[in-house]
């Protein structure tokens, strides 16, 4: 369990603070507790915590009304009366004076200023220099800034711990102020010239320390602090490298982005030219890294404005190739596909006019990710063959080669050959596993939870999902966070827990917009219409898919505006308006035959025997069967959506036509492939469910008893 603790005015103050109570809110099982004001009766008994005797009535009244039920505030007044010697320790008691409410601090910033300033000048400069320090300071840092011999430091340390002002932390040699309001008036009553002579005392004692320390003792984000308010700005854009790439590492994206924003501030204040220039090149593209990996798409967009900018100035080919590759990225992702691929196309020409041959591998990898995005798939798998001979014809092994071997499992993956599928994508989770790159191994986690349901395996498939969820959200990857709450939603789906995957599929549609990934979020809207319709909510169905249908006919995307179209089918179908559900059947086989998806078409074509079937066109209905059998002889059923309702139609269109034998093989088949499911599902209670949901369908229950 994890305990934290905030004041509201934090909120607002803070952008990225509130950014992650917001996913916490999300993601988490939270509560959030409100605390509110002691009353009368609560500081009364703090104050007999605090003296370990009851205080007088009238003290304790006049303490309440001054500090609002603030415990804090209170003790800080109650500790300044013990200073004055108006609460003096006399015969083994306390002794209290009267108090006049009117002579008691106003706020608690006047509380703790008393107490200050009631400490000798060499403990309130000590203090002082460790208000710069921070909230939590090492001795051993303290005494170096400090001009003071380390036992005169120790005794003035002595007299703030007996005046708690400063706390020791157990066991980590290191102290603390009681609290940070302390630290902030010993640091806000430093004019700003001292400030800066400390910050600089402070961050050259703490970089020697580091020095003799070495790598045992990171303190790059310290330094680039101290040397930032110090003006020292050379060494603050080192250490500000340092600290984000540090940040970087261990997935912590937003303190990445505050690190590399102080760094391109510095520069700024640096102004050096061409060197600056390239310097902030650099640091330009590692923030858009970041903000596209924590789906800030619109200052993504703003980022990869600036470096185009900045590419243009150096007239540097390599930094072009670059930013034309991220502006391909980021226009595939909001489902700009011709943006993408001229962007893509662009980044190529200037490679290979520089004769950058890893960058012109990179080039026509971005091209082969947006062909695959379209279902162009002959011509992504032809791109991707040529991007993975240029990026492994190299001295040295390329880092990216675990995003190639996932483009070619996608591929693989939407051709249905799902074993192969299976291969590229576990190749490129050991690839990016050897070099600790997570989010690749997320995604890679993500597609192979996809093959898993395909290939029927759903406990894999659930194991994979919830492990990648747990990764995503470990280093705060959003794109893959989405995929497996999508794969999730889906495979509940399968399992007929309708509730459950619509749980998951709204997540994802909610992260989905937040990326704005309009495929993603296409998709996954098909997803939630289907459910709609599985729940008999016809019109929430009708009103998802139409919203999917426009968003895939804007973007151009063919495969899925022809799933959609078979949604749509089966929706209009089950409310028994044969005449919009052959039309939606017609729209889908038609875009499935461009597209050269047989299964698709098979599906399609299978509704609309069910609308032949409907209207008593038993001929018709025969003939689209017939070709249905001998396709399935030749293939398997892992490339079907649903296969249970397939076979069902094949069933009755055999029954209206008299072969019993045949029409019983395939309600025999019906009953393997929901045995089959059952099987998978480990939990009792959730098997059960599921054959119960079954069992109670009326289109099967009928057929099965018949």
């Amino acid at each position: 369990m994890m305990v934290g603790i905030y004041q509201e005015n934090y909120i607002a103050e803070n952008q990225f603070f509130g950014e992650m109570l917001d996913t916490l809110n999300k993601t988490v099982d939270d509560t959030t507790i409100s605390i509110q004001p002691m009353n009368q009766a609560e500081i009364e008994q703090l104050l007999e915590s605090l003296w370990l005797q009851e205080a007088p009535k009238n003290l304790a009244t006049t303490i309440y009304r001054r500090s609002q039920g603030n415990p804090f505030f209170a003790e800080e007044i109650a500790k300044g009366l013990v200073d004055d010697d108006v609460v003096s320790w006399r015969d083994n008691k306390w002794h209290f004076a009267s108090v006049i409410e009117s002579s008691l601090p106003k706020d608690i910033q006047e509380a703790t200023l008393r107490r200050i300033n009631r400490l000798s000048k060499e403990t309130q400069t000590l203090l002082h220099q460790a208000a710069v320090l921070g909230r939590t300071f090492r001795f051993t840092d303290l005494h170096e800034v400090s001009d003071l011999s380390e036992w005169d430091a120790l005794e003035s340390l002595d007299i703030a711990l007996e005046r708690q002002l400063l706390s020791e932390v157990v066991g980590e040699q290191v102290l603390r102020f009681k609290h940070v309001t302390i630290q902030n008036v010993f640091y806000q009553n430093l004019s700003q010239l001292k400030r800066q002579l400390m910050h600089r005392e402070s961050g050259e004692a703490l970089e020697r320390r580091a020095k003799l320390d070495g790598p045992s003792r990171d303190m790059s984000a310290a330094l680039a602090h101290h040397f930032y308010q110090a003006g020292e700005y050379r060494k603050t854009l080192t250490y500000s490298r340092q600290a984000a790439q540090r940040a970087e590492a261990v997935f912590a994206g937003q303190m990445a982005l505050i690190w590399y924003t102080q760094a391109l501030d510095t520069l700024d204040h640096l102004n050096q030219g061409t060197s600056t220039d390239l310097e902030r090149f650099d640091l330009l593209l590692a923030r858009e890294h970041i903000y596209s990996y924590l789906g800030n798409t619109q200052a993504q967009a703003i980022e990869l404005v600036a470096l185009q900018t900045n590419a243009q100035l150096l007239d540097d080919p390599t930094r072009q190739v670059m930013v034309h590759n991220r502006q391909a990225a980021y226009d595939r992702a909001i489902g700009h596909f011709n943006e993408a691929k001229a962007e893509a196309q662009a980044a190529l020409i200037v490679a290979r006019q520089a004769g950058l041959s890893l960058l012109k591998g990179e080039s026509i990898l971005q091209m082969a990710q947006t062909l695959a995005v379209q279902g162009h798939l002959e011509e992504a798998l032809e791109q991707a063959n040529l991007a993975q001979k240029a990026l492994t014809n190299q001295d040295q092994a390329w880092p990216g080669l675990g995003s190639l071997y996932n483009l070619l499992g996608v591929i693989s993956f939407n051709f249905h050959q799902y074993n192969q599928a299976q291969i590229h994508f576990k190749q490129a989770l050991t690839l990016n596993r050897a070099i600790g790159n997570w989010p690749g191994q997320a995604l890679s986690l993500a597609w192979l939870g996809r093959v898993c349901l395909r290939l029927g395996l759903y406990s894999e498939a659930k194991l994979l999902g919830n492990r990648g969820l747990e990764m995503s959200r470990a280093i705060g990857y959003r794109l893959s966070e989405a995929m497996c709450l999508h794969n999730l939603g889906l495979l509940y789906q399968a399992l007929a827990l309708d509730s459950v995957a619509k749980t998951f599929i709204v997540q994802a549609i909610s992260i989905w917009g937040h990326l704005q990934d309009r495929p993603g979020e296409a998709e996954a809207l098909k997803i939630l219409g289907s459910i709609y319709r599985s729940m008999d909510d016809y019109p929430a169905a009708q009103d998802t898919l139409a919203q999917t249908l426009k968003i895939t006919q804007e973007i151009n995307l063919i495969p899925l505006e022809a799933e959609i179209w078979f949604e749509t089918g089966l929706t209009f179908e089950a409310q028994e308006n044969l005449g919009e559900a052959a039309t939606a059947y017609e729209n889908s086989y038609r875009l499935q035959g461009g597209l050269a998806d047989e299964a698709g078409k098979l599906e399609a074509a299978g509704g609309l025997a069910r609308c032949y079937l409907a209207k008593n066109e038993i001929q018709a209905a025969k003939e689209i069967v017939d070709k249905g059998l001998d396709w399935l002889a030749a293939h398997d059923l892992g490339s079907i959506t649903y296969p249970i309702q397939l076979y069902l139609t094949i069933y009755r269109v055999l029954r209206s036509t008299n072969n019993s034998e045949a029409a019983k093989k395939a309600l025999e088949v019906c009953q393997s492939l929901i045995q089959q499911r059952a099987d998978t599902i480990e939990e009792a209670d959730l098997r059960s469910l599921f054959l119960k949901q079954i069992t109670e369908d009326e289109n099967f229950s009928s057929e099965s008893a018949s």
